[in-house]
């Protein structure tokens, strides 16, 4: 979505009435820094996403879990 809106504004951007407008360069530029973030957050989300299924159900986690408050 954030792809879409970026690609829009620079669409507007290009167009001969608004070519050079300083306000639609910034915010064409928020919009691809943005975007960026947004996908760094969703790798670092698929990585903590991937390694809670690889270790869900696993008894030896449950385990540990339970030696660590036992600990404490």
């Amino acid at each position: 979505m954030i792809n879409s809106f970026a690609t829009h504004a620079k669409s507007v951007y290009e167009l001969e009435m608004f070519y050079g407008d300083e306000t639609l360069a910034h915010l064409l530029e928020h919009a691809v820094s943005f975007n960026e973030q947004l996908e760094t957050f969703e790798y670092i989300y698929s990585l903590t996403e991937a390694e809670a299924l690889e270790h869900e159900g696993d008894p030896l986690d449950d385990e540990a879990e339970d030696n660590e408050a036992e600990e404490i």
